[in-house]
């Protein structure tokens, strides 16, 4: 793959040294994928017969220019400010172990007891260059026309598509202060989950790196819904895709939000599979006006997880003085008629993770990552289409949600096993 990139001629590689990588450590293993009776990891390396080394990422963040600009936005490869187009391209990701072996990685990722810890970090960034659609005439685009970036992007995901077990990508979405590198990195730890099947996306927009830019955060993510619906129309036109999912967290969920609500008054728009928000920091009132444009009419399904014990999302709730809907479900329901339209609506999924194992670690705002439990529920979803009750949860009646009973593990590894057919 390498050697294909260098052949093109719109790839550039850029390897940062300005700053230390950044780095992270994978999460613990989706609990229904701990130990070795459901194996989503080949005993060969998947990686090695994908069509690409890496990560495929999409950003509308511009590139870093030196090291002043690596310090403030946490990244060696794009900082926080936006030119308004969307570059795409391949980062290599790498473990800083250099010397554990791939059956190391399948035996410590899915231990439920680690004995030596996975820390991940992007080595290089090989970008293709920006997709055309993105480009308009009201904003200062300072690179030069790539006009094979489209082709090599669509070529690189449908040479995965076209060897994976189905013809899905999984776009991951980030939340507030986070650089470059992060999306990157959590995508590829839910990729490794997947099993390396089919295409996941990091996208990474223009956040900060910093406490005091949570405002500046929250407008760049609604700013960038955009160039991520161009994004989107992108994949659609020009893949081979079948469903295209979108994960989306904390603040990225705004950004996922208006793009939706703008695809659902554009009958040109492309289709979506499972949209999926956690740790939601946007309003009920948005989601409720989306849903009010007949938003649904446009995924698969349309789910929402929410935690009574996310700490962060108490802050967004007190500054704009609007229920956040990853808190509460409560004000999205709050209506006879919404409540109706609710329970009747099997396309929209309200889940309550407060009862899953470990939710609330930490402030409970990364349950998606922290909750063994949380991670399963959603792999399980965008992996196997288990509705939630074939996955498990429970349904109550009374507020609209599903919920996770004591023996949630017991039941979903039962279904994963009956979908498998073991």
């Amino acid at each position: 793959m390498r050697c294909l990139l260098l052949n093109l001629s719109i790839a550039v590689l850029f390897v940062g040294c300005a700053s230390k990588p950044y780095q992270l450590e994978v999460m613990r293993a989706p609990a229904v994928y701990e130990g070795a009776d459901i194996d989503r990891l080949s005993v060969e390396r998947p990686r090695d017969v994908n069509a690409y080394e890496g990560m495929l990422y999409a950003t509308n963040r511009m590139r870093v220019v030196d090291d002043a600009d690596s310090r403030e936005f946490g990244s060696q490869f794009y900082g926080g400010q936006t030119d308004g187009v969307v570059r795409v391209g391949v980062a290599k990701v790498t473990l800083t172990d250099s010397e554990l072996d791939w059956d190391d990685v399948r035996k410590i990722s899915t231990s439920a007891v680690r004995d030596k810890d996975l820390v991940i970090q992007i080595e290089s960034v090989d970008e293709l260059g920006v997709l055309s659609n993105t480009r308009h005439p009201f904003v200062k685009d300072p690179t030069p026309d790539t006009p094979d970036a489209d082709a090599a992007f669509a070529e690189l995901i449908n040479r995965q598509l076209a060897q994976s077990g189905d013809n899905e990508i999984l776009i991951f979405v980030h939340g507030y202060k986070t650089p470059f590198d992060d999306p990157v990195l959590v995508a590829t730890e839910f990729w490794h989950f997947m099993g390396y099947d089919g295409v996941t996306i990091a996208y990474s927009w223009p956040s900060t790196p910093s406490f005091i830019a949570y405002l500046r955060d929250i407008e760049a993510s609604g700013n960038s819904a955009r160039e991520f619906r161009r994004f989107l129309q992108f994949l659609a036109d020009n893949t081979n895709v079948e469903k295209i999912n979108v994960l989306a967290y904390s603040a990225g969920t705004r950004m996922a939000a208006e793009t939706l609500h703008n695809i659902a008054i554009d009958s040109s728009a492309p289709h979506l599979g499972h949209v999926i928000l956690v740790s939601g920091d946007v309003s009920a009132a948005k989601v409720g006006a989306l849903l009010a444009d007949d938003a649904l009419d446009k995924v698969d399904t349309f789910t929402i997880y929410n935690s009574t014990g996310d700490m962060a999302l108490g802050f967004s709730d007190w500054l704009f003085d609007r229920n956040r809907i990853g808190g509460s479900h409560d004000a999205l329901a709050a209506l006879p008629e919404a409540l109706d339209f609710v329970r009747n609506t099997p396309k929209l999924q309200l889940i309550n993770v407060s009862d899953a194992e470990d939710a609330t670690k930490g402030n409970g705002h990364g349950y998606f990552r922290n909750s063994p439990w949380t991670s399963s529920d959603i792999l399980a979803s965008l992996d196997f289409h288990l509705t939630p009750a074939e996955r498990g949860l429970v349904w109550n009646d009374a507020t609209g949600e599903w919920t996770f009973p004591p023996d949630y593990m017991g039941k979903l590894r039962a279904a994963i096993k009956a979908k498998i057919g073991q």
